[in-house]
């Protein structure tokens, strides 16, 4: 699915908020050994993009569980700049206010090890 294709047919955008909900409403619960394959256009637009699905994942399964998945890479920017698609911009307060920061635990493309 096209970008633009997400953007118009989401009708308001993914948070690490509204994911974990979604999760637990799911039965994804603390503890919990889970193994994570994703379509992120399945699930809508999303700020933050994959970071912010994996930042909800450890808020949801926490440091006593196991999350196990490949990873793929998105840029975090500025969403006024964006054109592949563009989005709303009545949704660009609500991007800068949810995309995550840069934590090298979860980076998308490195493996860290503690």
């Amino acid at each position: 699915m096209k970008m633009n294709e997400i953007v118009a047919s989401t009708q308001f955008p993914n948070t690490i908020e509204t994911i974990t909900k979604d999760l637990k409403a799911l039965g994804v619960e603390k503890g919990m050994t889970i193994i994570v394959h994703s379509s992120l256009s399945s699930i809508g637009w999303i700020s933050g993009g994959a970071v912010a699905v994996v930042e909800a994942l450890m808020k949801v399964v926490t440091e006593e569980g196991t999350i196990i998945m490949p990873t793929q890479s998105s840029d975090l920017s500025d969403p006024k700049h964006w054109s592949r698609p563009p989005v709303p911009e009545d949704w660009w307060q609500i991007i800068r206010d949810n995309v995550p920061a840069f934590d090298s635990r979860i980076t998308p493309t490195r493996e860290w090890v503690k």
